[in-house]
């Protein structure tokens, strides 16, 4: 099967994959009902949660820094502006290319090698990861909600940690990389073997961030902040239509989405975000018609926002480009 053929193949899977969820959540809806709530959403308490969310991404921003310092020095914001177009991208196209684009925007802007951005923007998405792991490892126990995660979430919490011990470990020692490299490239021969030497000295290169004890806790903290600016943004988008919940109801909504939309299916996750968010509300007893009308505020919040943003640092960048060229 040919690329092109792969990747049209996806795309109709996705399509089906979000029209059935679609259907899932929706089916039974009354949409007259629906649109009343979304109508009579409290529109300061949206724009409040906008600007958590920027602060959020401002966040973000501050902990890349820290990631790629060993790289090269970006100003905050560049780092603001390759997270914003990333998710304007992811928003658009699917199987999270938005991650790949910010990779390539920063390596064009830095002048640097894109393994090592890899490697940093790898190590961040671990972090995440981790960082989420834990804060739910810390709050959901203490929740009134009999959720099916079980034992799997202290799984995942071994293995992310696990996971950034040996990205540290590679961080402190990028030579045992080389070195591990160096010698399975004997079995390929010299000119691949070397091609593999060279690009694993640039992604551990890109992980030696994480070999500074300060860094690492740096980031860990801004992580843990960046999402309780994501437990807060819920919170509001809850109250804006008038669903006073308990103070745990948030959390139990970003561990529906977080761990659901780990594998990426469409874009903007279009059926999959409203899936989730339906059965997280319904899960905590709020009625079909109320979660439903969560589900779309909620993922309008989410990317209506960050796309137009992107779309307009994008456009400002054609224009700079535009006038420089006509400039010389």
């Amino acid at each position: 099967m040919t690329l092109r053929a792969r990747r049209v193949l996806q795309l109709v899977a996705g399509i089906v994959i979000a029209a059935v969820l679609l259907y899932l959540s929706f089916a039974k809806l009354s949409l007259d009902v629906v649109m009343k709530e979304l109508a009579s959403a409290r529109l300061e308490l949206l724009g409040l949660a906008m600007l958590v969310r920027l602060a959020a991404l401002s966040l973000a921003s501050l902990r890349s820094r820290i990631f790629l310092a060993p790289i090269r020095r970006f100003s905050i914001y560049r780092l603001f502006k390759s997270l914003v177009l990333g998710f304007m991208i992811t928003n658009l196209v699917p199987l999270r290319a938005g991650e790949l684009a910010r990779v390539g925007y920063l390596a064009r802007y830095g002048n640097v090698a894109a393994s090592s951005c890899l490697a940093a923007v790898a190590a961040e998405r671990l972090l995440d990861l981790s960082v989420l792991l834990g804060l739910f490892v810390v709050i959901l126990p203490g929740l009134a909600v009999d959720l099916p995660i079980g034992a799997t979430l202290y799984v995942g919490c071994g293995l992310c940690a696990i996971a950034i011990s040996v990205a540290a470990l590679l961080g402190r020692h990028p030579q045992r990389l080389v070195a591990l490299s160096r010698a399975f490239g004997h079995l390929l021969g010299r000119k691949l073997g070397g091609f593999l030497e060279a690009k694993s000295a640039l992604f551990a290169h890109g992980l030696s961030a994480l070999g500074s004890m300060k860094a690492l806790l740096a980031v860990i903290f801004l992580s843990a902040l960046f999402w309780l600016c994501s437990v807060a943004s819920i919170h509001l988008w809850l109250l804006a239509l008038g669903l006073d919940l308990p103070w745990g109801a948030p959390v139990v909504v970003l561990a529906f989405l977080s761990l659901g939309l780990a594998v990426p299916t469409t874009p903007g996750n279009i059926g999959t975000y409203h899936f989730l968010a339906f059965a997280a509300l319904t899960t905590l007893g709020v009625s079909d018609n109320k979660a439903g009308s969560f589900a779309l505020l909620g993922h309008a919040m989410s990317i209506v926002p960050t796309t137009l943003i992107g779309v307009v640092l994008l456009l400002g960048d054609v224009y700079y480009s535009k006038r420089t060229a006509s400039a010389s």
